[in-house]
């Protein structure tokens, strides 16, 4: 059995932090993550996010000069963005793992699970650890209804192909707005289907108002106050299906996403077993 001073699950920027700066102080220095090194944020997410949307801005930009200055507005080409946003994602893990190993800190690439308080099962090896730090992220919520599993998560959509003609969105948080913007500027025709009132309830709502006013120019639909019961194929296509008080109304898709919240990744480490303390 392999023993640390630190062992951390997660490769992300909080867990990479982390085992650096342990490893940095002369302490013996552990790390695990199922996904490639990096975490969400420079993989599946803000990084990613960013290159394809500075893509977007350009034609949004010269959309706005048109004939006053801008004669052409550029088309977005899809899959010239999604292998431009490759060559980032693709050099990451290796330059973390580089990194890692320059610092003498042991790498896993394996899911943990507690055995005891200070004791993890990281694939077939059994760890000890003075402390261990839960560093594991957030996946996207699982949605219970049924067709839940025909929606596809952000991690699809930043690593789409082609993009649909038809896309719909469950949820108005920010993720939602980011890809439904990403989606509405490339030409696509966009939904977003909300439970709520008003999308984005925990952020500053005079913002919310200008935000919800500029998704509208774009033609992006915004249905709020539903709740989607139901996702069916169909011929290829998705039905979805949303109930509004005593109201039912179907909705037709291409891809369907799921951004309906992230709750924390920490369901599957057993936590019991060390006597840790946790909500859902």
């Amino acid at each position: 059995m392999k023993e640390y001073d630190v062992f951390i699950i997660g490769s992300g920027m909080a867990g990479m932090t982390i085992a650096n700066k342990c490893a940095s102080k002369g302490l013996t220095v552990g790390i695990t993550d199922e996904l490639p090194y990096g975490g969400t944020c420079a993989l599946r997410g803000c990084d990613p996010k960013k290159v394809i949307i500075g893509a977007t801005e350009v034609r949004d930009f010269a959309k706005r000069l048109n004939g006053n200055g801008i004669d052409t507005i550029p088309k977005v080409n899809w899959k010239d963005i999604m292998a431009f946003k490759q060559t980032f994602v693709d050099e990451m893990p290796p330059k973390i793992e580089k990194g890692y190993e320059k610092n003498g800190i042991d790498t896993f690439h394996s899911s943990a699970k507690f055995l005891s308080d200070n004791t993890l099962e990281v694939g077939n090896d059994k760890v000890q650890a003075k402390k261990i730090v839960i560093a594991s992220g957030s996946k996207p919520r699982i949605l219970e209804f049924e067709g839940g599993h025909f929606a596809k998560s952000s991690t699809d959509f930043l690593n789409l192909e082609e993009l649909p003609k038809l896309l719909l969105f469950i949820g108005g948080g920010y993720i939602a707005f980011e890809f439904a913007h990403i989606a509405a500027r490339c030409g696509a025709e966009v939904t977003i289907v909300h439970s709520g009132e008003s999308p984005l309830e925990n952020f500053e709502q005079d913002i919310v108002k200008h935000l919800v006013s500029a998704t509208k120019d774009l033609g992006i639909k915004l249905i709020l106050n539903t709740d989607v019961t139901a996702i069916e194929k169909v011929d290829g296509q998705y039905r979805v299906e949303g109930k509004c008080a005593e109201k039912t109304e179907y909705f037709e898709a291409e891809a369907v996403f799921n951004s309906a919240g992230r709750p924390p990744a920490i369901f599957d480490l057993d936590l019991d077993k060390a006597n840790i303390a946790y909500t859902k």
